[in-house]
């Protein structure tokens, strides 16, 4: 925490030159931001609610059942594919100066929002031109994207600087990721599968986060204790020993690259 806030300013610049470069000379801009996931969505709405006849959840229709919970999905999973190489892409600046490496999971975290708030905005309108978004519950949404940047900075710092010496570890990565996109309820409703199968989904932290997003824009319960403390166990013992293993490793960065 001390250190993000020794180089808030490093970090921020470090954020708009990423997306200009990524965005300069093209001649959408950063629309391209959000195409591919626009895209996306359409594609999996259509072939889940009319060709598999999937339904949302409650008086919620699915399309808005579906992309309120794949919203946090590609800002966490847009972070997490960055971070994986995020030492190797800056090595320009780990071998030739004395470089704080381990602010570089949050700048991929930060330049991964860029998409995810513009998505957020129309989704907002979306919902408040069909009523259905929730004033009330809206101040719940600063705590689950916070939850969101908390998993996924920690899972970087751990991906990140073991990827540096086993890039297979990054190829690993990607595929249990795809994994749990499955397992995540984005598509599908945790109720639907038998009682005795529940609890394993209960500790899914990405679970929470999509759910948690849902309950933000739409209303529905707040998350009990019990919830909040399975999730708050896993990430926390994920950033922890993901910034155990990054300070331990950046020492040999300059080493390996």
């Amino acid at each position: 925490m001390l250190s993000i806030i020794r180089h808030r300013n490093l970090i921020l610049d470090m954020c708009f030159t990423e997306l200009r470069r990524k965005y300069a000379g093209t001649l959408l801009g950063p629309i391209w931001a959000i195409a591919p996931q626009i895209l996306t969505i359409a594609a999996y709405w259509f072939v889940f609610q009319y060709g598999l006849r999937v339904r949302g959840s409650g008086s919620l229709p699915y399309f808005y059942y579906f992309t309120l919970g794949i919203l946090p999905w590609f800002l966490f999973f847009e972070a997490f594919s960055s971070s994986l190489n995020c030492v190797r892409d800056n090595k320009h600046l780990i071998t030739k100066m004395v470089f704080p490496s381990e602010i570089l999971p949050i700048v991929t975290f930060l330049v991964a929002s860029f998409p995810h708030f513009v998505l957020l905005l129309i989704m907002s309108v979306v919902l408040w031109a069909n009523d259905l978004l929730s004033p009330e519950s809206l101040p719940w949404l600063l705590y689950f994207y916070g939850c969101t940047a908390f998993l996924a900075v920690g899972l970087g710092w751990l991906t990140g600087s073991i990827s540096v010496f086993a890039q297979d570890a990054a190829h690993m990565a990607q595929s249990v990721f795809g994994l749990l996109f499955w397992i995540t309820p984005i598509i599908w409703q945790v109720e639907a599968l038998p009682a005795k199968w529940q609890w394993f989904f209960e500790w899914n932290p990405l679970g929470y986060v999509v759910n948690g997003y849902r309950l933000a824009l739409t209303g529905g319960n707040v998350p009990v204790w019990q919830t909040n403390l399975k999730f708050w166990l896993v990430a926390l013992a994920v950033a922890t020993f993901g910034r155990y293993t990054f300070s331990r490793l950046k020492h040999h960065f300059a080493d390996v690259l």
